[in-house]
């Protein structure tokens, strides 16, 4: 049996980029760096994402509708760090770098894309969930370069 160091060591030798999920829920707004998200079908246009059961942000996603997933641009590692992080006030933090909402959900500036969408379903994924959802809109920013992430470290493309 593979230990979980070993597997968590094996796994961050997988370059990706970098996105985070925001969410209205109610009056509060929040959100959660993921880096597990991939498309899914074309047809109807489907994405995944996977989401940590235990996180906070898997009981507003799991009641909710609506969200948004943006993908990260190159001078986007703060914002990577403070999604990521359970230090910060995701509602303060979306105020502070500015957002506009779109289907309810904020969606904020400088990001490579933005894909607003809405839960299909939500399967079992071991501690983690699967989060199926039908893009409903897309935003792009072609001129700017991709936040990358390998080996627990950002890089950027030249």
């Amino acid at each position: 049996m593979v230990n979980k160091d070993e597997f968590k060591n094996c796994l961050a030798r997988f370059a990706s980029g970098v996105t985070v999920v925001t969410y209205k829920d109610g009056e509060e707004m929040g959100g959660i760096t993921v880096s597990s998200f991939t498309s899914l079908s074309l047809e109807p246009p489907l994405v995944l994402f996977n989401l940590n059961r235990v996180s906070h942000s898997h009981a507003v996603i799991q009641s909710g509708k609506n969200f948004a997933i943006h993908i990260l641009s190159s001078s986007q590692e703060e914002i990577s760090n403070s999604f990521a992080s359970s230090k910060v006030n995701k509602h303060e933090f979306l105020k502070s770098i500015g957002y506009e909402l779109e289907e309810g959900v904020p969606i904020f500036g400088d990001c490579l894309a933005a894909l607003v969408c809405e839960k299909e379903v939500m399967y079992d994924g071991g501690d983690h969930s699967i989060v199926v959802s039908k893009v409903k809109s897309v935003r792009l920013r072609e001129e700017l370069s991709p936040l990358l992430y390998y080996n627990r470290k950002y890089y950027r493309l030249p």
